[in-house]
């Protein structure tokens, strides 16, 4: 698990989550298979759009769904990317045009064991409004998830869960103990994990509903991405850290693995008015007990959001301390005289370093 403290502030609340190596699903079919080995680019068939009308044309006249998907399974291998994007507005468009599909779909779901096609089944039945509304549809979703004996099929109905537009309460209960099951899959809890995250920013009051939860899984997790994900779930939420949640996370800065003590820094950069003293001393100290420089630059770009107007005091109090960091120190204070918005400063402060001859996330600056 590498995480470069280059990439931390683009996350850091700023919208930019793709970035980040604990970053989940969303990789293109093509690729995702690649990388598990199952089809290579020479098996990928050229660009055919006529192939996918095809095997459509039949099914939307008068066949049931699930001929179709007995055909996507067996050519689903060698689909170029654009025809994958292809037969997934198709499906949708189906499950548009007639809900009632969505027991066919369910049904090839339930049995379904290939990876390719229940992420497919998973895209197409969480991407439909009316089907997330439907109760058998979330109740079915949950029972794969927590009683599925097909792992490839439990992960995929979490990314379903993951879609839900609003709070409900039978799969947040499945889904957090998913998560904060020491004896369940890592791949399995940081799905689940990654399906809370994405309640916490959509759902009205998910961050504050769920963040004590996932802290508490962050806590009792011995796997290392586990809790990673965990405090990256928190650490990525608008609404300002509170006192209690700057605590839970300043504990984590003593973390053993770098990348949980950077993923905490972020947290602590987005602290409410009455915990910002708090998380500027936390933050404060955390440099100051980091071994490596670029550990070191990597939480101060937090300290720097942390402090707001108390800037200069703090990156003051860092420079008197930490003799090394006496150029980023300077930079900052001067990118801050004229700029205060954190991806702009961030900017500027990597033109800077890379104007230097310093890669982003070298331990060393060359004056």
């Amino acid at each position: 698990m590498k995480l470069s403290h280059a990439l931390l502030p683009a996350a850091a609340g700023l919208g930019v989550v793709a970035g980040l190596l604990l970053a989940r699903p969303g990789t293109p079919e093509v690729q995702r298979r690649a990388a598990r080995g199952t089809v290579s680019p020479a098996e990928v068939a050229p660009r055919d759009p006529e192939r996918v009308e095809r095997m459509f044309r039949e099914t939307a006249e008068r066949f049931p769904v699930r001929p179709l998907l007995d055909r996507l399974r067996e050519s689903l291998a060698t689909l170029g990317e654009e025809d994958l994007l292809d037969v997934r507005r198709r499906l949708a468009k189906l499950l548009e045009d007639d809900p009632a599909r969505i027991a066919d779909l369910l049904a090839s779901f339930d049995a379904e064991t290939d990876e390719d096609m229940l992420l497919l089944l998973a895209e197409t039945i969480g991407g439909n409004a009316a089907a997330l509304a439907t109760p058998a549809v979330v109740e079915a979703m949950v029972r794969a998830a927590e009683t599925g004996s097909v792992p490839a099929r439990r992960g995929a109905a979490l990314l379903v869960l993951m879609q839900l537009p609003q709070h409900d309460a039978r799969a947040a209960d499945v889904v957090l103990r998913l998560a904060g099951a020491e004896g369940e899959h890592r791949d399995l809890r940081v799905s689940a994990l990654s399906a809370v995250a994405a309640w916490m920013q959509t759902h009205p009051g998910g961050d504050a509903r769920f963040s004590g939860a996932v802290l508490g899984i962050a806590r009792a997790a011995s796997d290392g991405e586990v809790r990673g994900h965990a405090i990256q779930a928190v650490s990525l939420l608008a609404r300002p850290a509170g006192a209690e949640t700057v605590e839970s996370l300043a504990t984590f800065l003593k973390d053993g693995a770098p990348e949980t003590r950077a993923l905490a820094a972020m947290g602590l950069g987005n602290p409410s008015e009455d915990a910002r003293g708090a998380a500027v001393r936390h933050l404060e100290g955390a440099i100051a007990a980091e071994a490596g420089a670029e550990g070191q630059r990597g939480i101060l770009i937090h300290l720097v959001r942390a402090a707001g107007g108390e800037f200069e005091a703090s990156l003051g109090r860092v420079a008197a301390q930490n003799p090394r960091l006496e150029t980023d120190v300077r930079d900052y204070l001067e990118i801050l005289k004229g700029e205060r918005d954190p991806a702009r400063v961030w900017e500027e402060k990597q033109r800077r370093d890379l104007a230097r001859g310093v890669v982003p996330g070298a331990d060393t600056h060359t004056d």
